[in-house]
């Protein structure tokens, strides 16, 4: 797989359309059934939070010059990543930090993680989130308290919901196409794109299983299902520079959460008939209840949320279960 160029775009085996965004104004993406299934979030117009996601940008582009990067983001493209939080699954016995002393760029890590912009940035996001989609926000957040509350020693912030985060150094962050398996599969991921590049020419967000191509300026934040969309970038032009910070929870802590803090072994090794029949039952329904977490815009605009309904693009996406929900 390669990336695509907007110039292919429409082409032979890119069957997808451009969908603009170059007004600081929400981008809701809509399922068939008015569910809000991705968001391009409106970007902050408070110029310190502005200015401290510029200073990120610099951090990650001095990272990327003096770090000795052993590990690039496989599966996904060739750049070089930082991460920080805490995950669980792929080979982990247990929930546990990223950025483990001992390792190859811990201190470099810490060094840069140590910033207040990234806390900035975290609330921010968990702001947006809250806002848009209240239930999964807060599906989100009752996990997250209980597994930190399980092991304080957990590294987050505070005042984000999300557990984790992946800083992708760039110089060109260009993703080909790929799903996140294993973030929560009716979850959001949140990516903020920094760096100088024209995105009217390039790093759109191309969403496969939609058919969109949609244009993400820098310092902007676009959520979406990641574990269950097909995803990847336009590429962007040899002089420009494309970087991203993306937050995420893996789906592994919501089930690590569900089975009492253990893991799925130890929960099939000591649960009764009666607990493992209920817990087949509730995986049968996980894609029905996973769609009924995310908001309409008829809902928010009664919740209070929304003033007065912004602009929705005619952006539409299947609502079956094989399109949107593994």
């Amino acid at each position: 797989m390669h990336p695509v160029r907007l110039k292919d775009i429409p082409g032979p085996g890119v069957d997808l359309r451009v969908v603009k965004w170059r007004d600081n104004k929400p981008l809701p993406i809509l399922d068939k059934s008015g569910r809000i299934v991705a968001l391009g979030a409106a970007q902050s117009e408070d110029p310190t939070f502005l200015a401290a996601l510029l200073r990120i940008a610099d951090l990650l582009e001095d990272a990327r010059a003096r770090g000795s990067f052993s590990e690039k983001d496989q599966g996904r493209g060739d750049f070089s990543i930082l991460k920080w939080g805490f995950s669980h699954g792929g080979g982990r016995g247990s929930p546990m930090n990223l950025n483990l002393p001992g390792g190859k760029i811990f201190d470099l890590t810490e060094k840069v993680m140590s910033d207040p912009g990234f806390e900035r940035l975290a609330r921010q996001v968990s702001g947006a989130f809250a806002y848009w989609a209240p239930r999964l926000h807060a599906h989100y957040a009752e996990a997250k308290e209980a597994i930190c509350k399980w092991d304080p020693e957990l590294k987050h912030w505070l005042g984000c919901v999300f557990a984790a985060f992946v800083c992708n150094l760039g110089p060109q962050t260009i993703c080909i196409e790929h799903q996140d398996p294993a973030n929560l599969a009716y979850g959001w991921c949140c990516v903020t794109p920094l760096g100088n590049f024209d995105p009217t020419r390039g790093g759109h967000v191309i969403l496969w299983n939609i058919g969109v191509a949609i244009e993400c300026p820098a310092l902007r934040h676009f959520f979406l299902p990641s574990a269950s969309i097909v995803h990847s970038n336009v590429t962007v032009h040899p002089h420009e520079t494309r970087l991203s910070v993306t937050h995420y929870t893996a789906g592994a802590l919501f089930k690590f959460v569900e089975r009492g803090m253990m893991l799925e072994k130890d929960f099939k090794r000591t649960a009764s008939k009666k607990d493992l029949k209920a817990s087949a039952e509730k995986d049968k329904g996980r894609w029905k209840f996973g769609l009924s977490l995310f908001s309409t815009m008829e809902e928010l605009v009664s919740l209070g949320g929304l003033q007065k309904r912004p602009p929705v693009p005619a952006v539409v996406g299947d609502t079956s279960p094989p399109a949107l929900l593994h």
